[in-house]
């Protein structure tokens, strides 16, 4: 059986929808649970759980957990029965004839962790371009791979994950963190993967919530976020080192993101010498220092990876040009 855990967070508008686009594909109830876990929303989300609870109560499992998505997770996934987890976010959408290919591909249950391409908005993100299964001897360069590439890879929804092996990890989200929450999981999860399947096939529809933790501006992510990086670089140096240096990548790309998503964000206010203040003080955090001085220039020669370079090159007065240009594609991407 999948368990589909649904945290929920100040949902209302959105979960019926969410709920709607798995139960509309159950076709053996023996198959598919849904776990909602609610958390300290605002609005009725709670209610419009138990409503969903009462008309598919065979199917819908509710609870109601402490504050943070990292507990709703957890909370979800010590309720879930199923021998495989699926993430779904509130606002987002499980895609049409998802469902029926997910417990197909399980009832060979072989595999540590499934992974399949999806939707953001209506952009296809085409993971590979046939099935392909990693083992033991090949499972080391797909890890590397979505290090390197964490906004394609690193998050824990399009997902299914053995519920036998995170039990048996003691794996659990992160409740100290604010944000990259998924990437911690993701980093800790792959340690104990050995085989895994990629396919091509759309699971999910991501959708671009311009009011998402990730992509709305607060003041505060930049601290959440290299919080999340020194956690995770201890992990890599103790417990995976062979995956140093695809870490650091994966830390370079994180700049970006606390860049583009709230130091030169829109909604910030700071004038533009403040914001060079700030890009400043984040490239003499030690974490990014670390990354900066183990990459190489070859390893930066790409587009996502180009304010990383000029850093490299003595050019960081330059890099600030290439996040307004991200910030401006950005914006348009999310108001179409």
């Amino acid at each position: 059986m999948i368990s589909i855990i649904i945290p929920a967070h100040n949902s209302a508008k959105t979960l019926e929808t969410a709920v709607d686009s798995v139960v509309s594909q159950i076709k053996n109830q023996a198959d598919v649970e849904v776990v909602i876990v609610e958390n300290s929303s605002q609005d009725n989300t709670f209610e419009v759980a138990q409503t969903l609870q009462t008309k598919h109560p065979n199917v819908i499992k509710i609870a109601q957990s402490a504050p943070g998505v990292s507990n709703s997770r957890n909370l979800g996934m010590e309720i879930a029965e199923g021998e495989f987890y699926f993430f779904l976010d509130a606002d987002d959408k499980l895609a049409m004839g998802a469902l029926g290919r997910l417990v197909e591909v399980t009832k060979d249950s072989s595999d540590d962790l499934y992974i399949f391409s999806y939707m953001v908005g209506n952009n296809k993100i085409s993971l590979t371009k046939e099935k392909v299964r990693y083992t033991e001897e090949t499972v080391l360069e797909l890890k590397k791979e979505m290090l390197a590439n964490p906004t394609r890879w690193m998050t824990v929804w399009s997902k299914l994950f053995k519920r036998e092996l995170i039990m048996k990890n003691k794996l659990r989200f992160a409740t100290d963190l604010y944000v990259a929450e998924d990437g911690d999981f993701m980093l800790r999860y792959l340690k104990y993967c050995n085989l895994v399947k990629v396919f091509p096939d759309i699971s999910y529809i991501y959708s671009l919530n311009t009011t998402s933790t990730m992509r709305t501006y607060d003041g505060t992510k930049v601290r959440g976020y290299l919080t999340a990086l020194e956690s995770g670089k201890k992990f890599v140096d103790n417990e995976m080192s062979e995956l140093n240096r695809a870490y650091n990548l994966y830390t370079l790309i994180h700049l970006n993101i606390m860049m583009v998503r709230e130091v030169y964000s829109k909604a910030n206010n700071q004038t533009n010498r403040e914001r060079r203040i700030a890009f400043k003080k984040v490239l003499k955090e030690q974490v990014i220092k670390d990354a900066l001085s183990s990459s190489t220039i070859g390893e930066l020669a790409s587009p996502r990876l180009l304010p990383a370079l000029l850093i490299k090159l003595k050019l960081s007065f330059l890099a600030p040009i290439l996040f307004d240009i991200r910030v401006w594609q950005n914006s348009r991407k999310e108001t179409n």
